[in-house]
């Protein structure tokens, strides 16, 4: 994770039966995506401000997600 982009959007989904992390920079746009590639159990959030990755993991680690989701987190 030795990226320094900055994204504004961070959550997990479900895809195939494993949850992942995801990123990027359009709420809408990504919902989309992972709504067409049959993602389920959709959780993104809007960012405070601009993140890098390891950034954006702390704060979805502060919102207490539960279940897969929080297990996703954890381990990414």
């Amino acid at each position: 994770m030795a990226d320094n982009k900055l994204y504004t959007v961070a959550g997990t989904a479900e895809q195939h039966g494993l949850t992942k992390v995801r990123f990027a920079n359009d709420f809408v746009a990504r919902i989309k995506i992972l709504d067409k590639n049959g993602c389920k159990n959709i959780q993104l959030f809007e960012l405070p401000e601009p993140m890098t990755k390891l950034d954006a993991l702390k704060y979805l680690k502060e919102q207490n997600l539960e279940g897969d989701a929080g297990y996703a987190v954890d381990a990414k």
